[in-house]
């Protein structure tokens, strides 16, 4: 197939060392794919859907670049220094420069929603508790193939309100696991 786009922005957090190899090949061949002739992956891993879902406006905004010829500051502007440059917004330009800031914080709002719900419920270290759902510990015990019932977990600590000898709990999943030794001692 022919390649649509002669180029595409790439940035160097594109670059992820740290992934397996399998993954890694499979995100860069769908980055390739994309980036020259616009074909849509499609993703199992909730991790890829996800960093897709940050990366396909940057793609997108690289391939318009590529349609209209213009880049940033191609529609001219002040030089630096110039009395132009120091004017200040009219009104209306703020009212708009607002409505971006809104889109831009929903947008974020929207993509850590998003993150949540595909991450998988692994342990996380954080500096403030966060309140498990009986779906996140339920996953939680199947996926480190934990003994006990994670109901009776979460209705333990939930009716406790998610203390431990009257502390504020720092670590649920640690408390998981030490729940689950208990219910493996006789």
């Amino acid at each position: 197939m022919e390649n649509k786009y002669k180029c595409f922005t790439a940035f160097e957090n594109y670059e992820m060392p740290e992934m397996p190899d399998d993954i890694r090949l499979k995100f860069y061949d769908a980055l390739f794919a994309y980036g020259l002739r616009e074909e849509r992956p499609q993703f199992e891993e909730p991790f890829l859907k996800f960093t897709w879902r940050l990366l396909e406006p940057v793609m997108n905004k690289s391939h318009e670049r590529q349609i209209t010829g213009k880049n940033n500051g191609d529609n001219g502007g002040a030089p630096i220094g110039n009395q132009n440059a120091r004017k200040q917004p009219k009104n209306n330009q703020k009212t708009t420069n607002k409505q971006t800031q809104e889109q831009v914080q929903e947008q974020v709002q929207e993509q850590v929603h998003l993150q949540k719900e595909l991450s998988p419920a692994t342990p996380t270290r954080s500096k403030h508790f966060i309140k498990p759902s009986l779906q996140d510990v339920a996953g939680y015990f199947a996926s480190q193939h934990l003994h006990g019932d994670a109901a009776a977990f979460f209705d333990h600590y939930e009716s406790v309100g998610w203390k431990v000898a009257n502390a504020p709990m720092r670590d649920w999943q640690a408390a998981a696991r030490n729940w689950s030794r208990r219910e493996q001692t006789p």
